[in-house]
């Protein structure tokens, strides 16, 4: 009885090596299976951001396979089957870094720009840094230009439910 369970122990073990072995590069061994896995994170990180209803017309891999272990991963182009659906993931897409749990907060989706749009970013960029390196804070970046974010007032969510609450029982009674 004891052998069995050694056996079954092994076999995991020997699993669990083959896969480490298989995600080494953090890719898939054919173009096809690496496109499948690419569909399928990108299927779950719309999930994640309550974009289900979102349908893909393509999801391209760009660059090449990087030869070093720690190189950057390499970016991933959607396209979508309406701007509609396109603009509703960009609007939601703030939120991935309170959704996703581990390394995958880092991810970020933004529109494809042009060179020149992305030259103009990168240096809108290095402004945004260098003035919250001065000491500057709530900056963003707003139609072109580095801005102090707008406070808004709003109540916090408890406090508007526990006033309508309030207002449910004095007109019940």
């Amino acid at each position: 009885m004891r052998s069995g369970a050694v056996n079954v122990k092994l076999q995991e073990d020997h699993k669990e090596q083959e896969e480490m072995k298989r995600r080494k590069n953090n890719t898939a061994a054919d173009p096809a299976e690496r496109r499948s896995e690419d569909e399928l994170q990108i299927m779950s990180l719309l999930h994640d951001i309550d974009c289900d209803d979102s349908s893909l017309d393509s999801v391209i891999r760009l660059g090449r396979i990087p030869e070093a272990d720690d190189a950057k991963p390499r970016p991933i182009l959607l396209r979508f089957a309406s701007e509609e659906q396109k603009d509703k993931v960009l609007a939601k897409s703030k939120n991935l870094k309170t959704t996703r749990m581990g390394g995958a907060g880092r991810i970020f989706i933004h529109q494809d720009l042009t060179p020149n749009q992305r030259e103009c970013r990168r240096k809108l960029v290095d402004e945004l840094k260098q003035r919250t390196a001065s000491g500057e804070t709530n900056l963003i970046i707003w139609n072109g230009k580095v801005v102090q974010r707008r406070m808004t007032k709003a109540k916090p969510r408890e406090t508007v439910v526990r006033s309508m609450q309030l207002q449910d029982r004095e007109t019940s009674t």
